[in-house]
């Protein structure tokens, strides 16, 4: 999973980012701690590597108490399958 950190340029393509999975929820995503560090170029040639955009809006931490501020929560009808399970440790990469 990818968030878009650098609009479309026809030229260089699309600048995304890896998400990572916040341990204990289902379909709730950070940045990486160092998001520079995992930064990426798409060119136009390799766009079909961005299948479908996922629906998705930031968590302001006041939605429930464990709400992690700052993370994003994705629609999981959108998700795929793979990414909804549950997981109880993440580390950084």
């Amino acid at each position: 999973m990818v968030e878009v950190v650098e609009d479309y340029n026809e030229e260089l393509g699309v600048t995304v980012t890896h998400l990572l999975k916040v341990s204990g929820f289902k379909t709730v995503f950070r940045c990486h701690l160092d998001p520079t560090a995992v930064m990426m170029r798409i060119p136009k040639e390799q766009m079909f590597r961005l299948s479908h955009q996922v629906p998705a809006h930031l968590l302001t931490g006041e939605e429930a108490l464990n709400a992690p501020k700052g993370c994003w929560d994705l629609d999981p009808a959108a998700t795929p399958a793979d990414l909804l399970e549950v997981i109880t440790d993440v580390q950084d990469e």
